[in-house]
């Protein structure tokens, strides 16, 4: 039976592929996974994955943006986008420590990576005010200095994030 932190792939791999996998295949589909869908293409159009992220720094950063005409899913997929660091964060630190081999170390730099994304969004979602970046709290932040305070947190953000998807890279590549 896989460690409890693969148990979710586990049985997406089983009905996907309708064969069982071993631990290590499910572990490798399951990073792969994450690295696809960080460097993931647009969609019908729209950004995805660290392009979405810098999407959202450029709206955010635009002094003439008038957030009181954007749609409420973009702020809060935006927002949950951010919030599910954290959980890349616990996940990684478990399979860290479920991996032998060269690729254990690529793997911890990869969860303290997203950790620290986790906390320049947190920083991110205290400036804009408690709760999700809703438009209206958007609007209302449009002071040049706290668009500048937004923005850092944000770009901090995307960087950890960044150098967490090439660790990953390299863990995948390590096998």
């Amino acid at each position: 039976m896989p460690p409890a932190c693969l148990h979710a792939y586990a049985v997406y791999s089983l009905v996907k592929v309708r064969e069982a996998r071993s631990s290590e295949e499910i572990r490798r589909a399951a990073l792969e996974r994450a690295v696809g869908k960080s460097r993931a293409k647009p969609w019908q159009g729209t950004p995805q994955g660290l392009a979405a992220l810098r999407a959202y720094l450029a709206d955010v950063s635009d002094v003439t943006k008038d957030f009181a005409h954007v749609q409420e899913w973009f702020c809060w997929a935006a927002f949950e986008r951010l919030m599910a660091r954290r959980c890349a964060e616990v996940w990684l630190r478990s399979v860290a420590g479920d991996t032998e081999g060269t690729a254990r170390m690529p793997l911890a730099e990869a969860a303290a990576r997203y950790g620290e994304a986790f906390q320049s969004y947190e920083r991110f979602r205290a400036a804009v005010q408690i709760g999700p970046p809703t438009p209206d709290r958007l609007q209302r932040a449009r002071a040049p200095e706290r668009i500048a305070a937004l923005a850092d947190h944000l770009q901090q953000g995307i960087a950890a994030e960044e150098a967490g998807t090439e660790a990953l890279e390299r863990a995948v590549a390590m096998g």
